[in-house]
């Protein structure tokens, strides 16, 4: 007699769903989501695209600094050719003395995604609060 009380206890016993098991893996996937979201959303660029009047009352480009990447890889800060292994320590010494804290980009065509990217962090991390990138000169129509 009891081992056929044994069986049937032990049938009901299988179909029933252990919650706790569940509700722990749901909560881990819960801060896993949680994690990764803040991770993808910090590690981004904001990129604004300028409207007509956007510039009234801001800095005039002159009075911010400019970076410009040339075909065969010389980076020129305020027209003055600088050593890839110094840009770090120039952009520290001008950048807080802009009123915006801005640095403008002009790359050419000819350079890749790569270069402009490492010139955008490394200003970043001298200082600059805005970045903008301009348009190089060989990609200009009617300009050489």
């Amino acid at each position: 007699m009891r081992k056929k009380k044994d069986l049937q206890n032990r049938e009901l016993d299988e179909g029933k769903i252990n919650i706790i098991s569940i509700v722990d893996v749901s909560f881990v996937l819960v801060i896993f989501c949680m994690v990764t979201m803040n991770l993808v959303l910090t590690a981004g660029i904001n990129v604004l695209e300028t409207k007509a009047g956007a510039a009234k009352g801001k800095a005039a480009l002159s009075e911010n600094v400019s970076i410009k990447l040339t075909k065969d890889n010389k980076i020129f800060i305020d027209n003055k050719l600088v050593n890839p292994i110094d840009l770090f320590r120039e952009l520290a010494t001008k950048i807080p003395q802009t009123k915006d804290k801005m640095v403008i980009i002009t790359a050419d065509d000819e350079n890749t995604c790569g270069q402009i990217v490492d010139l955008l962090d490394i200003s970043k991390k001298s200082g600059a609060r805005r970045l903008a990138l301009m348009q190089g000169l060989s990609s200009v129509p009617g300009k050489m």
